[in-house]
């Protein structure tokens, strides 16, 4: 069992499971994200024949899809919800790393 502390100083035990779920899920969001988001020195996306706004759109629908599997899993394993990876951070993350804005614009230059 693993000891994690949680915000104001709660501390939980987590069965070695569940960290190894919470890694794996860490590690296929990162591989996901490949796809979506690649490094501007990577080969382009399978995505890149694709508008600019509409790659945004179709991630962003990742996004949300994930997001709710990877709650949804992490509840049925009663794994805190401070716990769970943050999709969404996780992708903002990366973008901002790439020097990319918000992925959905309001105008559409």
């Amino acid at each position: 069992m693993s000891q994690i502390q949680g915000p104001l100083d709660v501390r939980i035990t987590l069965a070695p499971i569940h960290i190894m779920w919470l890694k794996d899920q860490q590690s296929m969001i990162n591989d996901i994200l490949k796809k979506y988001e690649p490094a501007p020195e990577d080969q382009p996306s399978p995505l890149s024949h694709i508008d600019k706004y509409e790659q945004d759109r179709r991630a962003w629908d990742w996004h949300v899809l994930i997001s709710g599997r990877v709650t949804a899993a992490a509840r049925d394993m009663s794994i805190p919800e401070w716990a769970i990876p943050n999709v969404k951070a996780i992708w903002d993350a990366r973008r901002n790393i790439y020097g990319k804005g918000h992925p959905w614009p309001t105008d559409r230059r």
